[in-house]
């Protein structure tokens, strides 16, 4: 936990916010090998730093333990509740995980939480259609946990389109960002190609059983992937497919910086699923195969131009894109050359610029008046 020793004076005019960013009860970011780390994992904490803001790390596992951390989001609330002398020292908090948010909105609610929230979501569906049967309730829950936020930030204009639209809340209220991966942990390798597709990812929105297709239509073409999720085990694939478990990030990019390209096939989903893995490929300078989502123009992705793209679950489309990067060396050179040209609009530096307007608007009192899709928007790229 990195706290100051003395309690700060109110903020005064030209000092810049003092930011929390609360962790999740998991293991500290970078704990084993700092080095091996990108510095996305810690969702633009470090670059609001370097940019000069006092930004205090807070760890619930520091304030729960044991059986109580079991409990989730009760072990949040406590942790807000011991916490809250220290939380208090900042003019914005910035939360992201599931029931951090929650538990923060609860704070506010009670009082036990100062600051005003920051919240950026990721994979996280709070205010977006879920639920099934307990989709009414769920709707009221997110509408006032999301309320009690100066913003929240989602990470695809979609996300956000139809949070505001399920929860009921005005444009500036919501709105979203566009994330970015440590450009330079993942930076161009001179590693030798090999003739190999790679897939990577870890949740539960890849498309194991498609792959496995794919990979049945492509018997000389090698694939790995490179995955945590222990239910990749009921999945079955033919013998030209390697599956990874157990790397650190540091070897899953060699594996990405040697491959001919990047498959990815998901599911259905409501946020951009894979989003990092796309950014961390294009510039390692490994071309990207992906099925069309709403998100790709938000994340400059051009089918053709920087990315091949095929319609979500259509294998043989897949497959006659692989194959293109195969035999088109032209078209191979082409998206290796533009994936690498998206360094600076994919590094953490812009989305900690752009996530520090926001800081500055919410301790300005700003939030409520300047339209979130305006402070957001980044430059264009031309390529």
């Amino acid at each position: 936990m990195n706290m100051s020793s003395t309690m700060l004076a109110p903020r005064a005019e030209g000092r810049r916010p003092v930011v929390g960013y609360v962790f999740t009860l998991n293991r500290r970011p970078g704990a084993q090998s700092p080095q091996s780390t990108p510095s996305n994992l810690f969702w633009g904490a470090l670059e609001l730093a370097e940019a000069g803001y006092q930004v205090e790390h807070f760890y619930p596992s520091s304030y729960v333990r044991g059986l109580l951390a079991r409990s989730r989001f009760a072990a949040y609330f406590i942790f807000l509740v011991k916490a809250r002398q220290e939380l208090a020292e900042c003019d914005v908090l910035y939360v992201s995980a599931h029931n951090v948010i929650l538990a923060a909105a609860l704070g506010k609610f009670l009082g036990v939480v100062k600051p005003e929230l920051l919240v950026v979501q990721g994979a996280v569906h709070i205010g977006l259609p879920r639920g099934g049967w307990r989709r009414p309730f769920l709707r009221v829950l997110d509408r006032w946990a999301l309320k009690k936020a100066a913003i929240t930030l989602y990470l695809t204009a979609e996300e956000a389109r139809l949070a505001r639209r399920h929860a009921g809340l005005e444009d500036k209220k919501v709105g979203w960002i566009r994330f970015g991966v440590d450009a330079g942990f993942y930076q161009e390798s001179a590693e030798t190609k090999d003739n190999c597709i790679i897939a990577i990812g870890n949740d539960g929105n890849r498309d194991w059983p498609i792959l496995s297709e794919i990979a049945t239509r492509l018997p000389d073409v090698s694939f790995k992937v490179v995955t945590q999720d222990a239910r990749i085990r009921r999945f079955s694939f033919p013998g030209n497919v390697e599956v990874c478990t157990g790397l650190d990030l540091a070897r899953s990019k060699i594996l990405l910086a040697r491959a001919r390209g990047l498959l990815l096939a998901t599911k259905p989903n409501l946020h951009f699923s894979g989003m990092t893995t796309v950014m961390n490929a294009m510039l390692v300078g490994t071309p990207v195969v992906l099925d069309e989502a709403e998100a790709l123009p938000d994340y400059f992705l051009r089918p053709g131009g920087n990315c091949l793209a095929f319609k979500r679950g259509d294998a043989g489309a897949a497959v006659a894109c692989l194959r293109r990067l195969f035999d088109d060396a032209g078209l191979w050179r082409q998206l290796r050359e533009e994936g690498l040209l998206m360094r600076e609009a994919f590094g953490m530096k812009a989305f900690g610029a752009t996530l520090a307007r926001h800081v500055e608007n919410i301790a300005a009192g700003k939030a409520n008046r300047a339209p979130a899709l305006e402070v957001t928007a980044q430059p264009e790229i031309s390529t």
